[in-house]
């Protein structure tokens, strides 16, 4: 039996749904956005500490891509900068401590330059005097090794830049970073796309530019988090490059919640009242994770046990069988064929965060299942729900709200019906008589869903009406 979630805060483990939720109460905004932003900032203190190897031995980030689809006076920048504020913190005192080594830095680079200005003087009276200077060479090779690096001043994230820049900030931050993007789509090119899937799937990049020699980066991690008003997406998203960022995958990567129809209550919370459980522990958490992560020199690879295998595997069996049979996971199997990678990567962050253990276990996966549903219902609603459905599948969903329509008011009659003969469909549906292939094909895939049912051949076919709904069909529902 899986692990119950009354709410998607509740998918996630102390303390961090005690912030998402008190946040949100205090605050007046929605919690999914609180969620979002907060497993957005846990993705960031996390992803220089772990990598995840896959089921197929391949390693992968922890980095996620989220992205908030809300209106401008939803909280989204305020929430952002109030929950990124531990990481700042650590940032600028690590920052502070750079700084107080400038001095020190400058009179040994200029010792330095002594030295090599010293050899260069050797060098050139042994070529000038054609004597042998394999030894000086040496020393002046070693010394070149030598030359004093002034410690990096890390940026805790980036805001805009072209795709070099990106590059060099990520040579300049040990291949990892934070790029948020805000109330804007005009990043989203076709260049910046196959840049951002890179970095999503933690390819190595090779940075070289003029300002610096070449880096290359064999564990990229870079979380990003966009965020945009509804209209503006909604205009973007079917546009040619909206369309072309769909057939990429671009957008499958995403971790999208929509917020936009949110309505705060009327009220304050009084601010941080006093819980059983201290909701501020989070940002020590957060804080405390980040700084731990700063220190590591390589990520730490780690495993799901046998168990949290056995999860994942009957997860993946779930959302294929969603993709092949749902109505509207079909509609979004470019996104649900990354929900396997998402939840490893949800999972592997949960981990770092709340455990000290080499593997991860069950209880990890089940909650970034829980979490990763979110995601996957929200973007069902989008893209499936609210737009107009190509082809067969709108004319089965056409088909269906006839059916429900019809039986609904044959409860209320005096005869009471749950079927309707196919002559009456041709006479009264959706579809003219002229269209019967369209017909005989959205009851072919309602019959496939097990929506309805036919019974008998001929004139006397009869469609029974199962009273199925289409919308959030049982196998998508993961926590149960």
């Amino acid at each position: 039996m899986l692990q119950q979630h009354s709410s998607f805060t509740d998918a996630f483990p102390s303390p961090i749904k005690d912030y998402i939720s008190h946040y949100a109460k205090t605050e007046n905004v929605a919690e999914s956005l609180v969620a979002t932003i907060a497993l957005t900032a846990m993705s960031v203190a996390s992803q220089q500490a772990v990598r995840i190897e896959n089921e197929n031995g391949s390693h992968q980030p922890v980095s996620l891509f989220t992205q908030i689809i809300a209106q401008s006076s939803a909280g989204k920048t305020s929430t952002f900068q109030n929950i990124i504020s531990p990481l700042k913190e650590v940032l600028e005192s690590k920052n502070k401590q750079s700084s107080d080594f400038q001095i020190e830095h400058e009179v040994r680079e200029k010792i330095w330059k002594i030295q090599e200005k010293e050899l260069q003087k050797v060098l050139q009276k042994a070529i000038a005097a054609n004597q042998e200077f394999g030894e000086h060479q040496q020393c002046y090779g070693e010394l070149l090794k030598q030359r004093p690096v002034m410690p990096l001043s890390h940026t805790l994230y980036i805001t805009a830049g072209s795709s070099e820049g990106i590059e060099d900030y990520l040579a300049s931050n040990n291949g990892c970073g934070l790029w948020v993007h805000d109330e804007t789509l005009t990043h989203v090119t076709p260049r910046s796309m196959a840049q951002q899937i890179q970095l999503f799937d933690g390819s190595p990049v090779t940075v070289s530019l003029r300002s610096r020699k070449k880096v290359e980066l064999a564990n990229p991690a870079m979380t990003m988090l966009f965020m945009s008003q509804p209209q503006p997406f909604e205009e973007y998203i079917i546009t040619k490059t909206g369309k072309l960022a769909r057939s990429k995958g671009y957008e499958a990567r995403k971790l999208t919640d929509w917020s936009d129809n949110y309505q705060p209550p009327f009220h304050r919370h009084t601010r941080w009242d006093p819980l059983p459980t201290d909701p501020q522990r989070f940002k020590s958490l957060l804080s405390d994770k980040f700084e731990e992560s700063l220190l590591m020199g390589t990520p730490k690879l780690v495993r799901l046990n046998s168990a949290a295998n056995r999860s994942l595997m009957m997860i993946k069996s779930d959302i294929q069988h969603a993709i092949a049979n749902s109505f509207y996971a079909n509609q979004i199997k470019d996104i649900a064929a990354k929900g396997v990678q998402q939840i490893i990567r949800i999972a592997g962050i949960l981990h770092y965060m709340c455990s000290n253990s080499d593997e991860i276990t069950p209880d990890y996966i089940e909650s970034a299942r829980a979490i990763y549903l979110h995601y996957f219902v929200s973007a069902e609603n989008f893209y499936a729900l609210d737009h107009q459905l190509p082809g067969y599948l709108n004319d089965a969903y056409l088909l269906y709200q006839f059916l429900a329509d019809y039986t609904k008011q044959s409860f209320y009659s005096t005869q009471q019906c749950n079927y309707i003969t196919l002559n009456a469909i041709k006479a009264y549906g959706p579809f003219k008589a002229s269209n019967t292939p369209r017909l005989r094909a959205a009851l072919e895939l309602l019959q496939n869903q097990n929506v309805i049912f036919i019974r008998g051949s001929g004139m006397k076919t009869q469609v029974i009406f199962l009273g199925k709904s289409i919308h959030h069909p049982p196998y998508l529902n993961f926590n149960q």
